[in-house]
């Protein structure tokens, strides 16, 4: 895999720009990897397949997604996305305080 500091895994949680994955317009949005397929040598750079689920913002699965074109270039950035994403959450979490029930 060209532009990748460590290969995709079954599972990661990756949050994508619109830019940085083909086909569709949700931005961002949360995949998780299911299955990691060939690269692709496109005119605009090289991507990467997958079949994958989108994630909600609370983590739940939405609907499968078969067929993904990733741009390596940008997997790096779309990890450190999640794990901010992640981080704003928990800190939310904890400024709301216990749930009451």
């Amino acid at each position: 895999m060209s532009a990748i500091e460590r290969p995709l895994e079954r599972g990661e949680i990756l949050q994508l720009a619109c830019q940085d994955y083909k086909f569709g317009t949700i931005d961002p949005l949360r995949l998780q990897i299911g299955i990691v397929g060939q690269e692709h040598h496109l005119d605009d750079g090289v991507w990467i397949e997958v079949v994958g689920v989108v994630l909600a913002a609370d983590g739940s699965p939405v609907r499968p997604r078969p067929n993904t074109l990733i741009r390596t270039a940008a997997i790096g950035r779309a990890r450190q996305a999640e794990r901010a994403g992640v981080a704003a959450a928990r800190q939310a979490r904890m400024r709301a305080g216990p749930a009451s029930g």
